[in-house]
């Protein structure tokens, strides 16, 4: 008897019973992979990982095999594409991304695949706007075993969206040896944003990153401008 209720015990869904808040406090701590693990777990957990507001998109947490070729990666970003697709317009609060590419020696194609890797993370920062993050990390870096095999970096158009966006507040940007184009225009006076950092970045017109509501700016060298001084 005593055994039998250990079992029915040990089989009942505890986590689907706590309230909203409290269960996204703790998937808040996981990766996006084990986020969707949970997901599978009831009709309760599948709404909550679609309306969980702190997204971890570290892809080091899924399967290594899932990473290891630019096809997986790939497939692994059309997963999360309709993992974002889904949530529609819940909100995300902070979000973060973390990214290293590895590039096998005789890969083909490998500025068209760094390229388009590097479009899609630009792509969820705008999904992360949409969404009215106000939080946001972005770390992207690939590793190429034969530099011979990677061509010039082309400069990319940094999304004009950070600068328009009512919600954000934090960003912080880490791009190994990549080149930011600044957008052209001014902020938008709704702008809350006031502390942005870019890190191994090289950055074209950088006057164009020199937004009035920021009150810190970093940049490569490490050195902060305190706006308000």
């Amino acid at each position: 008897m005593g055994n039998n209720l250990l079992i029915a015990q040990a089989g009942v869904d505890r986590f689907s019973e706590l309230p909203p808040e409290v269960a996204h406090h703790i998937l808040g701590f996981l990766p996006i992979a084990d986020v969707i693990r949970v997901s599978s777990l009831s009709k309760t957990c599948r709404g909550l990982h679609l309306s969980i507001p702190i997204l971890n998109f570290d892809f080091a947490a899924f399967p290594y095999a899932s990473t290891l070729t630019s096809d997986k990666r790939l497939e692994l970003f059309n997963s999360l594409d309709r993992f974002l697709a889904q949530r529609e317009n819940n909100k995300v609060k902070h979000l973060f991304v973390s990214l290293f590419s590895f590039y096998q020696r005789g890969e083909t194609e490998i500025e068209s695949h760094r390229g388009f890797e590097k479009l899609r993370i630009l792509g969820w920062i705008q999904n992360a706007v949409d969404c009215n993050v106000e939080v946001h990390k972005v770390v992207y870096g690939s590793l190429i075993s034969n530099p011979k095999d990677c061509g010039l970096d082309v400069e990319i158009d940094f999304p004009s969206c950070v600068f328009l966006c009512e919600s954000l507040r934090y960003l912080k940007l880490q791009m190994v040896c990549e080149i930011l184009k600044a957008p052209s225009f001014c902020t938008s006076p709704a702008s809350n944003l006031v502390y942005m950092s870019l890190e191994f970045v090289t950055i074209e017109d950088g006057e164009g990153f020199d937004k009035p509501n920021l009150t810190e700016l970093r940049d490569n060298d490490d050195s902060s401008s305190d706006r308000n001084s």
